[in-house]
């Protein structure tokens, strides 16, 4: 019924009336990680795995909790364990497609993008019916773009787009496969994602700085000037100064006629759009905080807590 406050009492009435209940702590480690709270759900999913060291479900829940804590390396242990312990006729909390997806997302943070993709390719193997709920495409693309593999990245990416012709989950996908595109000097068919993504979310500021950049690349430098001061606009209405500098900065740069010192002063165009969860949920709506860009992981341009993304 979402009533978690209700819900958070009852796990702590429970707990107080036994504390030595490993499921109640495990339910309200669960609670914990849906409102963010990411410490606390490592606390009560590391009491519950105490209290019954062979409770899948914790040890899952753990390595949740790890990974957004940013301990991907205790993710993996945890997603490894909850793997051998897990039946494969299991039906709970979780399911494989979520498990090895989110094994893979830490992997990935790592680095290890080669063993991200096995990951994701065992998460597609075994759990096909549920895998469209996992962003498991978009993530396999995040790291087969990394690995420099841009039109296997495309692929995937655009796997991820059949699922979600309605939805607003998809502007995530259209920017990382206009991204990918971007690379491949493809640029009309970039500014075509770009334009989808921007009719998902038009409040979304570093979609129109991608496009920008992108139709300053074809000649198309007053499209390219009005994008940047849109995007300089949302970054100044959300209160992110720096990049609301970044974007004068590149209009500004626009002016020079030496078209190689402006490619220079032009920072490359973020490879992938995070995966965690996205504040972006309307077209009327300014994101809260600047997206993580790259991997859902590899934060290398812009750090915050929102990115695109529909995990969770």
């Amino acid at each position: 019924m979402r009533d978690d406050k209700g819900a958070m009492e009852d796990y702590d009435k429970a707990i107080e009336l036994d504390p030595n209940y490993a499921s109640a702590y495990y339910l309200r480690a669960e609670l914990h990680y849906q409102q963010s709270n990411y410490q606390g759900a490592f606390e009560d999913a590391d009491r519950s795995i105490q209290l019954d060291p062979d409770y899948p479900s914790a040890y899952y829940q753990r390595g949740q909790a790890r990974s957004e804590l940013g301990d991907y390396e205790g993710a993996i242990k945890d997603y490894e364990q909850a793997i051998q312990l897990t039946p494969s006729n299991f039906c709970g909390y979780y399911n494989w497609a979520e498990l090895y997806s989110d094994l893979g997302y830490a992997r990935a943070n790592l680095g290890d993008y080669q063993g991200a993709i096995k990951d994701y390719n065992t998460a597609i193997q075994k759990d096909p019916s549920r895998i469209r709920y996992c962003s498991t495409y978009n993530n396999r693309g995040n790291a087969r773009y990394n690995l420099g593999d841009y039109e296997g990245a495309i692929e995937d990416y655009s796997k991820e787009i059949s699922f979600y012709k309605n939805g607003y989950n998809n502007a995530v996908y259209y920017i990382n496969r206009g991204n990918a595109y971007n690379d491949l000097r493809n640029y009309q068919k970039a500014i075509e994602d770009y334009n989808h993504a921007i009719k998902i979310a038009d409040k979304y500021p570093d979609v129109y700085e991608y496009r920008g950049l992108t139709r300053y690349q074809v000649g198309d430098k007053l499209g390219a000037i009005e994008d940047l001061e849109k995007a300089a606009d949302l970054y100044q209405h959300g209160g992110f100064v720096e990049y609301y500098q970044e974007a004068l900065n590149l209009i500004q740069s626009f002016n020079v006629t030496d078209k190689d010192a402006i490619i220079e002063d032009i920072q490359e165009i973020p490879e992938t759009v995070n995966d965690s969860p996205t504040e972006v949920e309307t077209t009327n709506k300014s994101a809260a905080n600047p997206p993580i860009l790259n991997n859902r992981v590899e934060d290398t341009n812009k750090e915050n807590s929102q990115g695109i993304s529909e995990k969770d």
